[in-house]
């Protein structure tokens, strides 16, 4: 066989090998996100009752509540400015949407969304990653995602 030939096949192999591994990874991913989604439900609960819990936070955020289902988590503030903020396991990653009132004279909410990927260590064990590419533990995808309340000028709102 001609030299070129063996490059095609060699080449349509490695693709072949490729696709496969990133079929696994997806797979790897997918089985262990839902660990991974009920570490984060319980976290983040934990962390509501504890800042609910906690006069001098209390009393700088406001009451949060926590609500969820399935693959969804809802916690509300909303005491101004009020921040809506839900978490929805997409198996492969979590999506993160926040609206946000600033006021009652201005009833504009200001939406975002971003997405929380998941991802394999080289030890094949599920992390997250942020918008930023930063890898983040449950506890600090929990602070990550709580700073807002605690610091509302991070979303541009006094």
């Amino acid at each position: 066989m001609n030299d070129w030939i063996n490059k095609e096949l060699q080449g349509f192999a490695e693709m072949e090998k490729e696709k496969q591994r990133q079929e696994s990874r997806r797979t790897l991913i997918t089985s262990q996100s839902s660990r991974l989604w009920g570490d984060l439900k319980f976290a983040i609960q934990s962390s509501v009752q504890q800042l609910n819990q906690t006069p001098e936070l209390r009393k700088r955020v406001g009451e949060l509540k926590y609500q969820d289902g399935i693959d969804r988590i809802e916690v509300t503030k909303q005491t101004f400015p009020a921040i809506y903020l839900t978490i929805t396991n997409h198996s492969r990653d979590f999506g993160i949407e926040r609206l946000v009132r600033a006021n009652v004279a201005n009833p504009q909410d200001d939406k975002s969304r971003e997405t929380l990927d998941l991802e394999l260590d080289s030890n094949d064990h599920i992390f997250m990653i942020n918008k930023a590419g930063k890898p983040l533990t449950v506890d600090d995808a929990v602070h990550y995602l709580f700073a807002p309340f605690l610091h509302p000028e991070l979303l541009g709102v006094e």
